[in-house]
């Protein structure tokens, strides 16, 4: 389970240091590598974590952030030639031959107990050691109710002077509670050899190599009800390595991170206590470790798990998303084998709105894997959701997780023939950047298209209306092509379009920076008057013929008939129409002077899309009104005569046919 941090009540200094061995192709990581050194203080309110910063803090940052821009630059200048063979010669991981999962290939024959332990002095290498982290996942399921918690470590060398241990609870139960607390870097022990872990008065014991007991206790963040658990678990499905050797997983070239599924299954009997009442946890549950060195806020991922130990049977999903890469990993422990899988398709098939962050999430998901013998079709869909935002100072992009209950449906293949199927709920994770939210409803129109359209720059933003609503959002990319104005500046003007069907309707919003998100006003969707292009009526002389050219609508049209107008006192009209481009053809022809015969109808019904160019050959027969000019500007779109063949054999270039297409 991936999972961010974030600090309690309590002052610190968060400290980004440049990346000593950037080259020129990576200055663009410099704004998130030596940006500055923020005093903050953290009150929990609300959920979210909320930030101020004094005047005596801001004078230290002008000063320290110049010194660090000063020595940054040359430690650039002078990695800049080594950058290549540092690299080369050194990889994100110190090799141990000693530790099975520091062997060169990065796999591992069988997983030990110590691969569960803390890796904190194997991972030094002197890049990043100053980003360095290190979770626990535990979770468990039974009908009642569904609890999650984390330990979690950053910077245990406390290199940045904000080093911090972390625990983060979830109670899933009526209303959700969400537990937190934080102490110093001073109040963490670990062991190498075994996963004992403590953080203050939490602590994670490993009994023996299946058997760990967690203990633990925080405050929900909104009520300060404690929350307190005491729960063993029993492996009961066993191990699998995700991520066995270093996987990237940001925009930072040399970071890194493993991932260990330490329990894919087990058996938990315990209690939690919240507020004085104790219950049952005995359930399904699931333990997994994630350890290495990345830029906090930077990863995205999804993540999901779902466990059945009493069929010894569990699904475990990885997928993080590194632009321009995508890493995606999945297994499935089934009758004592552990199948892993390629061409691993995730899809997202439905998606909800959240009410506290204002974005959309995907709320179903589709994934399909296969392997050398089995295949597998997994449907997961959420049913609980509780998302957790971590902001970043200034203009960085803040965080939001989404931790999720789900629905599992999954069936499995082997040689295209069923062999088994699961029906379980489990648990699953979405992240995502949130940098000033636009957000709005569109009535009475679900899964209608809405595009945001920036007026000053032209740059537009996608989004489907789901649960009446649509969202969207800078990200990451956007802090990091402009980190003084992320996607909109003030005061911009956004035009905001929802289109569904043959619907339309439309809004605008002005942009304060001021606000964390902003509502536009309701859309109501209208029908859209039909849309055609018609270059209206032309002019004598006028003779029959072949017409060649071409048409390009301002607008996507629909079409299926073409009007000929005709000189008057005359039968004008056109005996064959053919509209094409690289990929298809719609024809017509006349059929003789019956009912509308100015009107002839296509083949078939298309779609002439706005700003595409297509192809035209008209035949007209008797007297047809003609635009006599190479180019005109019709209703609806441009058209061209490229050549014009007359009754006689004359070829002229600016002979247009007077039409209408509809």
């Amino acid at each position: 389970m991936f999972f961010l941090y974030d600090s309690d009540r309590c002052y610190f200094c968060l400290i980004l240091f440049i990346m000593p061995l950037m080259n020129h192709y990576a200055k663009l990581f410099a704004v998130a590598g030596f940006v500055l050194k923020y005093g903050v203080y953290v009150t929990l309110k609300g959920g979210e974590l909320k930030m101020k910063k004094s005047k005596k803090v801001l004078e230290f940052v002008a000063v320290l952030a110049i010194a660090m821009i000063t020595s940054g630059f040359a430690a650039m200048v002078s990695a800049d030639n080594t950058f290549e063979s540092d690299v080369n010669s050194s990889s994100a991981i110190i090799q141990d031959n000693n530790h099975p999962f520091m062997q060169e290939n990065g796999w591992l024959n069988q997983v030990s107990l110590k691969d569960d332990a803390y890796h904190y002095k194997y991972s030094l290498d002197g890049i990043n050691d100053h980003l360095y982290t290190e979770w626990w996942y535990f979770n468990v399921y039974n009908m009642d109710r569904q609890f999650m918690v984390s330990y979690l470590l950053l910077d245990p060398g406390n290199l940045t002077g904000i080093g911090v241990a972390e625990v983060l609870a979830i109670v899933y139960d009526g209303m959700p509670l969400i537990g937190f607390t934080s102490t110093s870097v001073s109040d963490f022990t670990a062991d190498y050899e075994k996963p004992n872990v403590t953080i203050g008065s939490n602590s994670l014991l490993a009994l023996n190599d299946t058997t760990f007991v967690i203990n633990g206790s925080c405050y929900d963040i909104y009520s300060h009800i404690p929350i307190q658990w005491n729960l063993t678990y029993t492996m009961d499905v066993g191990s699998w390595f995700g991520a066995s050797a270093p996987m990237h997983v940001g925009h930072i070239p040399d970071d890194w991170m493993q991932w260990l599924s330490y329990m894919t299954g087990a058996n938990v009997q315990g209690t939690i206590t919240i507020g004085g009442m104790t219950y049952d946890m005995s359930g399904r549950g699931y333990h997994d470790h994630n350890w290495g060195e990345w830029l906090s806020y930077d990863p995205q991922w999804n993540w999901a798990q779902v466990s059945v130990p009493e069929e010894n049977a569990s699904l475990i999903l990885g997928d993080v998303i590194a632009p321009p890469v995508r890493n995606t990993v999945m297994a499935f422990k089934y009758n004592g084998t552990t199948i892993t899988f390629n061409d691993i398709d995730l899809t997202y098939t439905g998606y909800g709105f959240d009410s506290v962050t204002s974005k959309l999430y995907p709320d179903e998901y589709h994934v399909t894997g296969n392997s050398d013998e089995y295949s597998i079709n997994v449907t997961i869909s959420v049913i609980k959701n509780v998302p957790l935002v971590r902001p970043f100072p200034g203009a960085l992009p803040d965080y939001v997780l989404f931790e999720q209950v789900s629905d599992y449906n999954i069936t499995l293949f082997k040689d295209e023939e069923r062999v088994y199927s699961l029906n379980q709920s489990g648990f699953s994770e979405y992240t995502t950047h949130k940098v000033h939210t636009i957000y709005g409803r569109v009535l009475n129109a679900e899964g209608a298209s809405v595009t945001v359209t920036d007026a000053r720059t032209s740059m537009s933003k996608q989004s489907t209306v789901a649960s009446g609503y649509y969202s969207v959002d800078g990200d990451f990319l956007d802090y990091l092509i402009d980190d003084t104005t992320p996607w909109v500046a003030d005061g911009d003007i956004l035009l905001i379009e929802a289109v569904k069907n043959q619907n339309r309707g439309n809004t605008t919003l002005i942009v304060n920076m001021s606000m964390d998100k902003q509502q536009a006003a309701d859309i109501t969707l209208q029908p859209m008057p039909a849309r055609v292009f018609d270059t209206g009526a032309g002019t004598y002389p006028s003779i029959m013929g072949t017409h060649h050219g071409t048409i390009k609508p301002y607008h996507d049209v629909n079409i299926s008939l073409m009007f000929t107008y005709p000189c008057t006192g005359t039968g004008g009209h056109t005996e064959y129409a053919e509209i094409r481009n690289a990929t298809w053809n719609a024809t017509a022809t006349w059929r003789g002077y019956i009912g509308d015969w100015h009107n002839i109808s296509f083949d078939k019904t298309v779609v002439l899309l706005a700003n595409e160019t297509y192809n035209y050959t008209i035949r007209t027969s008797s007297y047809p009104q003609i635009i006599h000019k190479k180019e005109f500007n019709a209703t609806g779109g441009r058209i061209t005569c490229s050549e014009f063949i007359d009754a006689n054999g004359k070829r002229y270039d600016n002979w247009i046919p007077a039409i209408r297409l509809e």
